[in-house]
């Protein structure tokens, strides 16, 4: 019988170095569409905060780091952590929380 694999593993190598992995729950359909719904219907919607809630609320674990090696705190723990990123970390994950970026599984 088909199971559903709504959680992924994936290496993140090319952005935090060798080791590095994220876990992630799939992002669904209506969880876009209710974005860009409430984007065109409330003129003070903030898609970029958006965008990072939904990055917060779908990574599960990770092992990556800040600029001094310090282990960021889990998402589900902190999720003011999101706001320590990078934009090209920020990017990127968005990337491979919708399949657009390299993932491993």
């Amino acid at each position: 019988m088909p199971t559903r694999q709504t959680v992924r593993r994936i290496e993140t190598d090319t952005m935090q170095g060798a080791g590095s992995y994220i876990v992630v729950t799939a992002v669904k359909v209506k969880e876009i569409r209710e974005m860009r719904t409430a984007s065109k219907e409330d003129p003070d919607f903030d898609s970029f905060q958006s965008g990072l809630n939904l990055i917060q609320q779908h990574i599960q674990s990770w092992n990556w780091v800040d600029d001094e090696g310090k282990a960021f705190a889990q998402p589900s723990e902190d999720p003011s952590v999101i706001e320590e990123l990078t934009t090209s970390e920020v990017s990127y994950l968005a990337d491979l929380l919708t399949d657009e970026g390299d993932s491993k599984n």
